[in-house]
């Protein structure tokens, strides 16, 4: 009887801790398939939407010859760059990051981090020259403009400089078992990990290095030429200018306080944009080379990582759009025309519309 008695209390204990554990296996697929799908659709609204979109502005700007200019030289680096992103960060982050397993050798694994990272590098350089080239076409406009040799050249520097920057953080990564790495939860799979260094110091230096090269430096140069545009802009415009501004009508004013505020509005959202999309993904890998991750990074590698690198990859869809669209501005509506040299053109025009309507009025008061 009383082994019996035990043997139904075991089985009643048994059957209790099982149910416990079932439920917190449901409550813990439920929620990694939760987060897992929504990674997944996140990823494909920006495949989707960043592949068509830059696919879009690549034909118009190569079916056009009005957008075939060497400034679009650096556009259409961008657009390529961020193709690539879509075509290989894209799929293969979330991939790696949600089966947590890396099965395709090391060769696919440094060739894809060698495409991201590269196209990053080059991206943000190219932002910088498109900052640089359209702060020179706006704030000395009698500058001799850029030919298609010496926007070649410039892509060609761009290309060789990130790619050779790019060697020693291709080089580190290696095929690694999860059971070596130092984590709090080990894990039994392979994986496609940065730990060729050697020792600390040499990754710290890189990364100090790549933060301030692919982060600050293009940051600098992209503020520094869209506040002064901004200035420019703010400066030169007509209802600003008190000898002409009341030759102006009511809806002309608007019309030129509507455009002046939709470039103040772009300009300031490609710094937004450049701030918001890549500040994530800098932090994350600037704390994982001074190892400032603490435990919860440790605990969670791969979640922090895909929520920074789905920031990273939303400026695939946004770069195209606020480009071109500023990008056909220019074409359009001679944005460089607010500068000096335009101004005054501008201003004669104006003062011609004056003096004429002064004749008409003279006209009809003496009729």
């Amino acid at each position: 009887i009383k082994t019996a008695h035990y043997n139904v209390s075991f089985f009643k204990v048994i059957n209790c801790i099982n149910t416990k554990i079932i439920i917190i296996i449901i409550i813990i697929i439920i929620k990694y398939f939760v987060v897992k799908v929504t990674f997944l659709l996140i990823y494909a609204t920006i495949f989707v939407f960043g592949l068509f979109g830059n696919f879009g502005v690549l034909i118009k700007v190569l079916r056009h010859r009005r957008h075939r200019s060497p400034q679009n030289y650096f556009l259409l680096n961008l657009i390529v760059t961020d193709i690539l992103l879509c075509l290989a960060a894209v799929p293969a982050t979330p991939l790696y990051g949600l089966t947590r397993n890396w099965n395709y050798g090391i060769l696919v694994c440094r060739s894809v981090n060698f495409i991201n990272s590269l196209a990053v590098f080059v991206s943000s350089w190219c932002l910088a020259t498109i900052a640089l080239d359209k702060y020179l076409h706006i704030i000395k406009p009698t500058r001799a403009t850029m030919n298609f040799k010496s926007g070649a050249y410039i892509t060609l520097a761009i290309w060789t400089s990130c790619s050779v920057i790019n060697v020693p953080f291709v080089m580190s990564y290696q095929i690694v078992d999860g059971r070596s790495m130092n984590l709090s939860t080990p894990l039994c799979e392979t994986f496609c990990e940065e730990v060729n260094w050697g020792s600390v110091f040499p990754r710290r230096l890189y990364g100090a290095a790549v933060v301030v090269l692919q982060f600050v430096i293009p940051l600098i140069i992209i503020t520094f030429c869209y506040a002064r545009i901004l200035r420019k802009v703010s400066n030169d415009m007509i209802v600003h200018n008190e000898k002409f501004s009341d030759c102006l009508t009511a809806e002309q004013r608007i019309c030129a306080l509507n455009r002046k505020n939709k470039v103040y509005y772009i300009l300031i959202s490609m710094v937004v944009t450049f701030v918001a999309s890549w500040t994530p993904i800098t932090l994350v890998n600037a704390a994982k080379d001074f190892q400032f991750d603490g435990d919860f990074m440790n605990s969670q590698p791969y979640f922090i990582p895909l929520c920074s690198h789905v920031f990273a990859m939303a400026s695939i869809i946004v770069n195209p759009i606020l480009l071109f669209w500023l990008t056909k501005r220019v074409q359009k509506s001679k944005l460089s025309r607010i500068s000096s040299l335009g101004f005054n053109s501008i201003m004669s025009r104006v003062s011609f519309l004056c003096r004429r309507a002064s004749v008409r009025n003279f006209d009809r008061t003496f009729r």
